[in-house]
């Protein structure tokens, strides 16, 4: 995706290629469908939200017809539209196409060793795909769908008993310690890419120090990559990630980015930011049981974004198995309902047709935390992070760089947390 021109030759398809990465400020996100393959042609759909220097952010997406002859692309043939775009002053733009309403380009080139790379990637290339997070809630999904596209999946669990259901679901097992390095660079050599995040640890021990032991999960990553040589990667960051200011224990996922990007820059870094879980409202049961109500320490009309992690496990997926480069930011979402509307679909599906959600002072929500026995300084995170909810600073960055929502949603969710509260086995709240 870049200017409208017609290229012929390798040199200059190298030096358009040169030409456009130096008009982009940031990729916020991209997305490229599976392929259409039709004889020695296949097709994609590619979209892309970024913003050029000097100019708004905008979304393409494109239309992509490639040609293979002999084991590589020799044309390429786009259709694409621009949204929210400002294309003043941009040179050699084509008139917009008058039967579909798309621009128009095209790029020849013959004789170009790595022509075939995305054409194998997409299509013949399977990869080696290391995951962390063990068999959790976005990474069992996420190994299935890769192990589905065909693709060597390695899970790492720090539990010997989980090798079994990592084998049952057709992945290989590597059983060790997020916290040891040399088993990690053992586990992450001869990987195409992997897929890296951190478990936040016990928010009920008194002494455990949240953000520590979460920059040094990083730091052991960073050291893991770089002795391995793996040249992407995917993280699993967070809603809130973008600064480190009223963001309570988002703060660490923050830092986190941060050191991750101390790796160098031939290494492919894609930060993804999840907004905030779904099962996250599990937590709400008891409170819903003993007083009717959800109650916490924030609320309103406002919309809010909330997300499936089949819906991240799916964009993970999409994401890993195609080549980017430098650092990109993604946010994920599944849906958008203010918390009071979160109040009506679970109420409802719960058959408690009046269920409100009610908003409680900030030194209120930290007692009752407290009393529950949670470590002190997770509890003031907690609460600092929903107090940034409150008139959407915490959401700022990501409306935005707004996504395209997924597929799960709340309405959808409801039957699951109906379930839950039949059953009465709520999940405890995370960093997300």
């Amino acid at each position: 995706m870049g200017r409208a021109v017609i290229t012929q030759s390798l040199e200059a398809f190298k030096a358009k290629g040169i030409v456009r990465r130096a008009t982009i400020e940031t990729i916020h996100s991209y997305y490229c469908s599976e392929p259409l393959v039709g004889g020695e042609f296949f097709s994609v759909v590619l979209k892309q939200d970024i913003t050029f220097k000097g100019k708004p952010c905008m979304s393409i997406e494109e239309i992509g017809i490639f040609q293979v002859k002999d084991g590589k692309i020799i044309k390429e043939h786009f259709f694409y539209r621009q949204v929210l775009a400002d294309w003043s002053g941009r040179p050699n733009l084509p008139p917009h196409d008058s039967t579909f309403g798309y621009n128009i380009r095209r790029f020849h080139y013959a004789r170009f060793p790595k022509a075939a790379e995305f054409y194998e990637v997409k299509i013949t290339k399977k990869m080696k795909i290391v995951l962390t997070g063990s068999l959790g809630h976005i990474s069992k999904p996420l190994a299935e769908i890769l192990v589905r596209q065909g693709h060597t999946v390695t899970v790492i669990s720090s539990k010997q008993d989980k090798a079994k259901d990592i084998n049952a679901i057709g992945a290989v097992p590597a059983i060790g310690s997020l916290e040891d390095p040399n088993f990690l660079t053992a586990s992450f050599k001869g990987a195409d890419a992997v897929y890296l995040m951190e478990p936040p640890g016990n928010f009920f021990d008194p002494n455990f120090d949240v953000h520590e032991h979460v920059a040094g999960l990083a730091r052991n990553f960073v050291q893991a990559v770089q002795n391995s040589s793996v040249r992407r990667v995917v993280h699993l960051s967070s809603i809130g990630a973008h600064t480190d200011q009223n963001n309570g224990l988002l703060k660490f996922h923050y830092n986190v980015e941060k050191i991750l990007g101390q790796l160098p820059a031939g290494v492919a870094i894609s930060f993804m930011r999840p907004v905030g879980f779904y099962y996250n409202l599990l937590s709400f049961i008891p409170i819903i049981r003993s007083q009717g109500a959800i109650i916490t320490n924030y609320g309103g009309d406002d919309p809010e974004p909330w997300v499936s992690p089949l819906d991240i496990a799916a964009t993970v997926a999409s994401t890993i198995t195609q080549p980017f480069a430098g650092r990109m930011i993604q946010y994920i979402a599944s849906d958008e309902r203010s918390p009071n509307e979160v109040a009506s679909i679970l109420g409802a599906a719960i058959g408690r047709p009046d269920l409100k959600w009610v908003i409680i002072p900030d030194q209120q929500a930290l007692d009752g935390m407290l009393a529950a026995g949670m470590n002190p300084s997770a509890a003031r995170g907690l609460v600092e992070m929903n107090a940034g909810r409150r008139g959407g600073r915490l959401y700022e960055d990501y409306f935005s760089h707004r996504p395209v929502l997924g597929k799960v949603k709340m309405t959808e969710f409801a039957s699951e947390f109906a379930a839950a509260y039949t059953n009465a086995n709520p999940q405890p709240a995370s960093a997300h």
